[in-house]
């Protein structure tokens, strides 16, 4: 199949370099990623550790229903502007960022009524603690959902040292403001204004600073725009598949199984930020490049990133129990072997979540929707299968089995993209 391209535009993807400027950039690029994704990983594990040691299983599983709760919504937002701001950037349209991102907030204020409706089913349930949370999220939502839109422009761009920085504040701002909550004893809807603050803040002052970085002659790209909105519902269907585990166990099981989840779902968290590591380097490059250029690109990165992950997964499934016995309280301890098989599923990951990269960065939309779409209904069938039958082992199996056919079926499209 052939792709329609725009020109490129004079930019320091496409320049004239020669090969030791090119690994060197490579490498600077790569330490300077690696510190936010490393930070990011780390934010994860550090909620979960605060939960577990300042408040209860079954508060820190609220958060969790909650989290996904808000993070499921997304899709009502554009969520595919980001990538497109992105691909504008790296074509030199930098004024695409503002009217994607008004776009997107004009899109997220229904995210806030839905979150009230709900708020009101949850309250006629009698669940109080997730009605007032949805409640005290709703008129955050917009802003937390579209803030961080400028990541994009950072990252076509190759704004790679001011992006790392932007990252690794967001990431670690919840932290702070969490663990103080939870040492005040306040309510659940207070932990929730309380993350959703700290990383809100930190990236609406980098918004601003990159807003005021845009030339005045910056022009938007029309057809980004368009793109845009076209492949929002790949996202879309990425961001329910990303919260359906947390979803389904929260509903059918209960929340303290979804706290036990969310330790087991730290561990692989690990190895997915090595991979948006490679992927934004890898992004912009695939962006630029010419068709067959890209298709090398994609093949070498894989090959080569796959052995990586799996030496570095290797090394999590053997210090998880280690880890978990200094770091996290016994009634944790049982998701030990879920978090062994959840980042053995997750090596097995990367070679789809290449794949993702690749199409997105080429803005082949109809095999995003076809990967997408098969991989959320084949975790979903098997969660609603499993999850009832064998509870957190399930959703362990249906998350795997679900990354497993993602990864398949990508390279099968790709190799068909390349004929």
């Amino acid at each position: 199949m052939r792709e329609t391209r725009s020109p490129a535009l004079s930019s320091p993807l496409v320049a004239d370099q020669s090969l030791g400027a090119r690994v060197g950039q490579i490498v600077r690029d790569g330490l300077v990623l690696s510190a936010a994704r490393a930070s990011t990983a780390a934010a994860t594990f550090i909620i979960a550790w605060i939960f577990a040691r300042l408040g209860t299983a079954e508060v820190f599983g609220q958060y969790q229903y909650i989290r996904a709760i808000l993070g499921a919504l997304a899709v009502v937002t554009f969520p595919g502007m980001n990538v497109a701001i992105a691909q504008a950037a790296a074509r030199g349209h930098l004024g695409t960022l503002l009217p994607a991102t008004r776009q997107r907030f004009r899109a997220a204020l229904a995210g806030s009524l839905l979150l009230v409706a709900l708020a009101v089913v949850f309250f006629v349930r009698g669940q109080r603690g997730v009605a007032g949370s949805l409640l005290v999220a709703a008129p955050l939502f917009p802003v937390a959902s579209v803030s961080d839109a400028y990541l994009g422009q950072l990252s076509g761009q190759m704004a790679f040292q001011v992006l790392s920085i932007a990252q690794m504040t967001a990431a670690l701002g919840p932290t702070v403001p969490v663990a103080l909550v939870l040492l005040a004893g306040l309510p659940l809807p207070w932990i929730v204004v309380a993350a959703l603050l700290g990383a809100i803040l930190p990236h609406v002052a980098f918004f601003l600073a990159t807003v005021r970085r845009i030339p005045a002659t910056a022009r938007s790209d029309d057809s980004s725009l368009v793109y845009g909105r076209r492949v929002s519902g790949v996202y879309a269907i990425g961001i329910l598949h990303a919260h359906a585990a947390s979803l389904v166990v929260g509903t059918l099981l209960d929340h303290v199984n979804l706290a036990v989840f969310a330790v087991a779902s730290v561990w692989g968290e690990l190895l997915k930020q090595g991979m948006a590591l490679v992927n934004a380097q890898l992004f912009p490059r695939l962006a630029a490049a010419a068709p067959r250029d890209a298709l090398r690109l994609f093949r070498r990165t894989t090959a080569a990133g796959l052995g990586i992950v799996a030496a570095v997964g290797g090394g999590v499934i053997l210090a998880v129990p280690v880890v978990m016995g200094y770091l996290f309280p016994p009634m944790y301890r049982e998701s030990v072997p879920y978090a062994q098989i959840l980042v053995a599923g997750m090596i097995v990951a990367f070679v789809g979540n290449q794949v993702n990269t690749y199409f997105s960065a080429r803005a082949r939309a109809f095999p995003q929707y076809a990967l997408g779409l098969s991989n959320f209904l084949v975790e979903v069938v098997f969660l609603v299968v499993l999850v009832p039958s064998y509870g957190l082992l399930g959703a362990v199996l249906a998350r795997t089995i679900g990354r497993v056919w993602h990864s398949i079926y990508g390279w099968w499209l790709v190799r068909r993209e390349g004929k």
